[in-house]
């Protein structure tokens, strides 16, 4: 977050943005950035930053986390903020998460909450 930051100056909502979309299904559409309003790829990531894909690893590394952490964070919050509001479907909420199936999003939520989506809902 703080890398792609330096390269996306005052722009902490588009990199929220960002890397929701990159790490939760693998690209995303921007519109409206200056230089910015195309399709990037996770692999692009390293490019805009104008480094080697592994040497953004060894920056994360180094951050004390990996590309997976961030993904797996990252889908955790965007769950957590879709299950609290109402009329959202455990399915929506689960492809908006990343998950191409709701059972392994269940799993996934389970493993980070110890609550599945439904029992952790009922209690917000």
């Amino acid at each position: 977050r703080e890398e792609i930051g330096k390269a996306i100056v005052g722009q902490h909502k588009i990199v929220d943005q960002l890397l929701i979309a990159l790490f939760s299904g693998g690209h995303c559409l921007l519109e409206g950035v200056p230089g910015l309003a195309k399709t990037l790829l996770v692999s692009t990531v390293a490019e805009i930053l104008d480094i080697h894909p592994q040497t953004l690893r060894r920056r994360l590394s180094a951050e004390g986390t990996t590309f997976k952490d961030i993904k797996n964070q990252l889908r955790r919050d965007t769950a957590l903020h879709y299950l609290g509001k109402q009329g959202i479907s455990i399915e929506e909420i689960a492809h908006r998460s990343g998950f191409s199936e709701a059972s392994a999003f269940i799993r996934a939520f389970k493993s980070w909450t110890g609550l599945t989506p439904y029992t952790y809902r009922k209690g917000l």
